[in-house]
């Protein structure tokens, strides 16, 4: 299953705005996961987002006003093959969409019969496929190379094993004259443990099962073992086995593959742990303490030190951990004074730090043999960030003399670098911290008019509600709305407007002078003004002095009736507010008498 923390991004190619929509829907439904939806309406459109971003999948509809069926398949598999791709298509149309997979589609979806188990199993399962297909065309190509240079060793044997033919490839491979071969026993190559294994397979041999693939070890003149794969068949005469011919290959170098395989996919797995738990914290000290157990764990080392470097020195140890019982024999303060007179040379050494991304073993080559470094009992990782040695990890087995595997090196790498991004993320926290704050105050403020908008008027009206509901204080409320707004920027045009809009939450916030009052966006021209533990008399007064407050603007406006400047009408409603009731009976009283005022001619006030 795909993991739900990663966030999935699909390019949609789809031209039907309903279709995508919908689409869209089932993802945002789907709230255990993550998708990123990138949509394209043609074919052309989706090329270009292909060629622009990275994607896990593509959702594509074969019916496209540039591109018809499965040419549209072909030509996103050109760009890119390794994306995985479920094609859209409608209920009369099942009969393409199973060619489609033929082509390389990985699943089909009938856009009638979509829902969002469906759609997310999927997705999944067309991801797994693809990576499954992306894993297995890698390891073909992998050995393809190998087998391909290899020539194919013949022979054919009698039950007894004696050989009766060989080929060239055969002779040549062991080291022998064909008529040192021939009328021979093939079993001399073959181990002891092995052939009797071997003698075991070709004795199940059968009439309906006349062959056998085998795989075993043989040992070559010169006491080299190697690794063969075999393609055994026997020949029948009245069902008794008359002869075997055999077709092998050398497999050695695929055997070594695997066993470098398996060795990386626990480093990988070695990797993925120590990666979640450095990320688990943003404590620095938390972190390099995980580093450094992870570590100890996977090479036995005895002793591990992390050092911060600064001005091309070290300048603090701040982590160090030694193995219980270890016999440390190494002098760190020596091996530490060693490496500080590389540092300089190393930070300007492009070579080294900068632009090899290798630093690890191009570190060892720097330094003199005369070191431990150099005698395998200690390894020296540096910590870069942003191109810049930040610190480094030292790692010592002193009790021996150890060598350390391309593996090992290679893991130590991968940790310096993913403890790099640690690092720099435990730094950054504070500056997202505040930053996060700031964007909070910008989520709450409406963008033209720089007072609170409808969501924080939404949220306080909530709070105070619940609040005085408590302290049995009354909450009042003013509407109010600029009287004949379209008009004027029928008249004066939207930048006009705007500034209007400007001019008259500047002043209402002139006239709302205490803190626990909000003034606030409610809409359009629609503003309001919230009063915690104001009565209705109090709200009204305060109303009837923004209204006056706006007039003496002199916003000049023509086209009204009411009024050569603008005007505002004011609603004015209030309570004390209880549990069983909600701020919205409030709003609606208020936005009541904000109507009636309208209604009896505007540039007034109507409440209690």
């Amino acid at each position: 299953m795909h993991s739900n923390s990663k966030t999935i991004k699909i390019l949609l190619i789809e031209d039907s705005t309903t279709d995508a929509l919908l689409l869209i829907k089932y993802f945002e439904k789907l709230e255990a996961h993550k998708f990123d939806v990138v949509r394209a309406k043609l074919l052309s459109e989706g090329l270009d987002y292909l060629q622009q971003q990275e994607f896990d999948l593509i959702l594509l509809d074969l019916s496209l006003p540039d591109s018809l069926g499965l040419d549209s398949i072909r030509q996103i598999q050109n760009l890119v093959a390794e994306i995985p791709i479920i094609v859209l298509t409608g209920m009369d149309r099942e009969e393409i969409a199973i060619q489609a997979l033929r082509e390389g589609a990985q699943d089909y979806i009938v856009k009638g019969q979509i829902f969002g188990s469906l759609l997310l199993r999927s997705i999944n399962h067309a991801i797994e496929r693809q990576q499954i297909i992306e894993k297995l065309r890698q390891s073909e190509a992998r050995y393809r190379g190998i087998v391909e240079d290899q020539t194919e060793l013949i022979c054919r044997f009698l039950p007894d094993g004696t050989l009766t033919f060989v080929n060239q490839a055969y002779c040549r491979y062991f080291k022998k004259a064909s008529e040192d071969l021939l009328g021979k026993n093939f079993k001399a190559s073959v181990p002891d443990d092995t052939f009797t294994a071997l003698k075991d397979h070709l004795n199940r041999l059968r009439v309906q099962n006349p062959t056998r693939v085998i795989e075993y070890q043989v040992k070559l003149p010169d006491g080299e073992i190697c690794w063969q794969q075999w393609i055994y068949r026997a020949f029948f005469q009245d069902e008794q086995i008359v002869e075997y011919q055999a077709v092998g290959r050398d497999i050695t170098q695929r055997k070594k593959a695997e066993d470098s395989l398996v060795q990386e996919a626990t480093i990988n797995f070695i990797l993925a742990e120590i990666t979640q738990h450095i990320h688990e914290s943003l404590d620095l000290k938390i972190i390099l303490e995980t580093v450094a157990k992870e570590i100890n764990q996977f090479l036995g080392s005895e002793r591990i030190v992390i050092a911060k470097v600064e001005n091309a020195q070290i300048s603090d140890i701040l982590f160090e951990s030694v193995k219980a019982g270890a016999n440390i024999s190494c002098n760190l303060e020596q091996n530490i004074s060693k490496f500080k007179k590389h540092l300089s040379q190393l930070l300007t050494s492009k070579n080294i730090l900068l632009e090899d991304t290798f630093t690890t073993s191009k570190l060892l080559e720097s330094l003199s043999s005369e070191e431990n470094i150099k005698n395998n009992s200690v390894f020296l990782v540096p910590i870069l960030t942003e191109k810049k040695l930040w610190g480094l990890i030292y790692i010592e087995k002193c009790s021996f003399e150890r060598a350390w595997q391309q593996q090992e090196q290679e893991l130590l790498r991968q940790i310096s670098f993913q403890l790099a991004i640690a690092i720099k993320q435990a730094e950054l926290y504070h500056k997202l911290e505040l930053a996060n704050q700031k964007l909070e105050k910008l989520a709450v403020i409406d963008g033209l008019t720089g007072i609170a908008n409808r969501r924080k008027f939404d949220d306080y009206i909530q709070s105070e509600w619940l609040r005085l509901a408590r302290e049995k204080a009354p909450l009042s409320l003013i509407m109010c709305d600029i009287d004949h707004f379209k008009l004027y920027n029928d008249t004066y045009g939207h930048q006009a407007g705007d500034r209007c809009l400007q001019k008259i939450a500047q002043a209402i916030n002139k006239v709302v002078k205490r803190p626990a009052d909000l003034g606030a966006r409610y809409g359009g021209e629609e503003l309001a003004v919230i009063l915690p533990n104001t009565t209705p008399e109090g709200a009204k007064k305060l109303a009837h002095q923004i209204r006056l407050q706006v007039q003496s603007l002199h916003i000049p406006h023509i086209a009204s009736p009411v009024d050569l400047y603008v005007t505002l009408s004011l609603g004015v409603a209030g309570c004390i507010p209880n549990h069983q009731d909600s701020p919205q009976a409030l709003i609606a009283a208020a936005d009541y008498n904000l109507y009636k005022a309208k209604e009896l001619g505007k540039n007034r006030v109507v409440g209690v």
